[in-house]
C-alpha cells in the first residue's frame, strides 16, 4: 500500500518536470527564430558616437625595441608624435665582442672525484679546462656535456659541440 501512494505523488511531479523542459525548449527555439534586428531597441538619435579621450599615458620607460630612447607623452594625444629624437637622449651601443676562433670537442668527467674537464681548441691551440680557468682570455664559465660558457671581455657565449 505505501508504494501506490508513493506512485500517485511522483508520477505527477515527473510530469510537471518534463512539462517544464519541453516548455523551456519551445520558448528557445521560438526565440532564436526572431531576427536579431527585433531584439535589439536603439535609435540613431541615442547613438552620440565615439567620444574622445580625456586621460593621458605616462609613458617614461625604455622600449625594448627601440634600443636607448625613451617614449615621451605626447600632450596633443596624437599616436604620430609619440617618440622623441631630442638631443639629450643617447644611444647606447655595444662594438660587438670577436671571441678568438674558439671549439669544443666535449667533456671528460673523472669517475674517482666527477671532475669535470673540457677539451677546447682556441685558435688551433688544444686545451684541457676546468670551471673558472681562464686560457687565452677566455673565462670558462660552466662546461655541459653538449656545450660550454665563456666571457670574453665581459661578454658571455655558448659554443655547442662539433
Amino acid at each position: 500500500m505505501k508504494n501506490k501512494k508513493l506512485i500517485y505523488i511522483l508520477i505527477p511531479l515527473v510530469l510537471l518536470i518534463w512539462g517544464l523542459i519541453v516548455i523551456r525548449i519551445i520558448k528557445q527555439i521560438h526565440h532564436s527564430q526572431k531576427p536579431a534586428m527585433e531584439n535589439a531597441s536603439y535609435s540613431k538619435n541615442n547613438n552620440p558616437g565615439p567620444v574622445a579621450d580625456s586621460s593621458a599615458l605616462i609613458l617614461k620607460y625604455r622600449d625594448p625595441f627601440l634600443h636607448g630612447f625613451i617614449r615621451k607623452s605626447s600632450d596633443s594625444g596624437r599616436s604620430d608624435n609619440l617618440f622623441s629624437n631630442n638631443s639629450n637622449l643617447t644611444t647606447v651601443t655595444k662594438a660587438p665582442v670577436s671571441f678568438p676562433n674558439t671549439g669544443y670537442s666535449g667533456l671528460v668527467i673523472n669517475s674517482k672525484n666527477k671532475q669535470k674537464l673540457g677539451l677546447l681548441k682556441i685558435d688551433n691551440k688544444d686545451f684541457l679546462v676546468q670551471e673558472g680557468d681562464l686560457v687565452s682570455g677566455e673565462k670558462i664559465i660552466r662546461l655541459h656535456a653538449d656545450s660550454v660558457i665563456i666571457s670574453f671581455k665581459k661578454t658571455k657565449k655558448t659554443f655547442f659541440r662539433d
